[in-house]
């Protein structure tokens, strides 16, 4: 298969790329950054925003892969962050409907929940998340990867491309992720949560009650378009309540202790390449197992305002975002866990 690479240099981009060519296919990479010299692969330069470059690229290729992308808010003004995702998702696939491609996969994120980025906590019906669950974003990121993954249906309806929206979480390297099981660092419980954990009910609920009120004061007074990261210093946590460890807990919490390996998203963008489906489809794709070394069912109740339902999960599973139709549409299967 010949296949078109938009933002192949970059952090998911260079695993991507990589386990495309070692499967034989055809590729070509289309980025505005240089990245490590692929065996193989063509390079071009080029801006995605800008259709009239993006465009004769597409011709003569088979498929699409589309990873270019802001890829977080943090110091960014959220009219550019919009406008980079929505205007280059929409020429990618006005290319490759120009270019008589069916087939795209574009990596969305895990923030089209619009959980992590956002000013405040949203209500959990149930864990482990699923495609299902309603978004609701409150910065520019969360909602252009919503739009993205508009965008991906639209050209479904208008052109039968048949698209996958990766909705990936933090994306480790395979090195890291293997460094860290090496200093035996794999799913070691914070104090703090197992201290909320252990405690009786009452207590738990009421101190998670103020812990999600501070931290969604603290998100609303610093919206993350206004920072340069996001670290806040001890003051800073101090003046809204929070101690530096429970700030930790409910930063792990905003992105339910979710990651990927390069190498399975990497695995999950050959496999939507390939696999048999029609339509546009969001798919979250992550490791089967949780960073926090907790049942699911244990986690939950650290979730407010109120326990989401836990249902069923895939045996060996403890991760907060389901896979199942990762799983099922594209035959995901992830290798590698903290």
């Amino acid at each position: 298969m010949r296949v078109l690479v938009t933002g192949g240099t970059g952090n998911v981009g260079v695993a991507a790329v990589r386990c495309l060519a070692e499967a034989g296919h055809e590729v070509t990479v289309a980025a505005l950054e240089s990245g490590p010299a692929i065996e193989s692969v063509t390079y071009r330069h080029c801006d995605v925003t800008d259709f009239d470059a993006i465009r004769p690229l597409a011709d003569g290729h088979d498929a699409l892969v589309h990873l270019a992308a802001i890829n977080n808010p943090v110091g960014r003004p959220g009219h550019h962050v919009f406008g980079v995702n929505a205007c280059s998702t929409f020429n990618v696939f006005e290319a490759a409907a120009e270019a008589g491609i069916e087939r795209v996969v574009a990596a969305s994120s895990i923030n089209a929940l619009g959980f992590f980025y956002g000013d405040r906590s949203v209500a959990l019906p149930y864990l482990p998340v699923d495609e299902d669950v309603p978004g609701c974003a409150t910065d520019a990121y969360s909602f252009s990867k919503q739009i993205t993954e508009r965008i991906a249906g639209y050209f479904f309806d208008r052109d039968r491309i048949s698209s996958v929206l990766l909705r990936l979480p933090a994306v480790l390297h395979h090195e890291q992720l293997i460094e860290a099981r090496s200093r035996d660092e794999r799913r070691a419980p914070a104090p703090l949560t197992e201290e909320l954990l252990s405690s009786a009910d009452s207590e738990r609920e009421a101190r998670l009650d103020r812990l999600h009120e501070a931290y969604d004061r603290l998100r609303r007074s610093n919206r993350l378009d206004k920072r340069n990261d996001m670290r806040f210093s001890t003051d800073e946590l101090q003046a809204f309540g929070l101690s530096p460890e429970e700030y930790r807990l409910m930063f792990q919490l905003a992105n339910f202790f979710a990651y990927v390996d390069e190498l399975d998203s990497a695995q999950a963008i050959d496999r939507a390449l390939t696999a048999s489906f029609e339509g546009s489809h969001p798919l979250y794709v992550c490791a089967a197992r949780n960073s926090a070394g907790y049942p699911v069912a244990e986690l939950a109740k650290l979730y407010h305002p109120s326990v989401p339902e836990v249902r069923e999960q895939t045996p060996g599973d403890d991760c907060l975002i389901s896979i199942d139709r990762a799983r099922s549409l594209i035959g995901f299967d992830p290798q590698w866990v903290v």
